[in-house]
């Protein structure tokens, strides 16, 4: 509750990638050959939608949400996420 939302979703984002970018180098047979970034216009358009939505505003609304009204009635997120995401889905495709 002494840091700001955008702060904890940011640092814990950053470590969790750095944690998972080593472990897909590590593991993963071409995961190298993915770092160079020729993925394409509409693998890029589907990342940055992720990164935006999914990261930045869905990751920080929670953990606002987590400091305001508590962990329990927070949950909920959970129950309403996958809803938004099938109409959001279904308006664009």
């Amino acid at each position: 509750m002494g840091y700001p939302a955008l702060f904890v979703s940011g640092m814990t984002t950053l470590v969790g990638g750095i944690v998972l970018l080593t472990a897909a180098l590590a593991f993963e047979p071409g995961a190298d050959s993915a770092l160079s970034g020729d993925w394409g216009t509409v693998a890029w358009l589907g990342w940055f939608f992720l990164v935006i939505f999914g990261s930045l505003i869905g990751y920080t609304t929670f953990m606002r949400l987590l400091r305001d009204i508590g962990a329990c009635r927070a949950g909920s997120y959970a129950f309403v996420s996958p809803v938004i995401a099938v109409v959001l889905g279904a308006a664009f495709c």
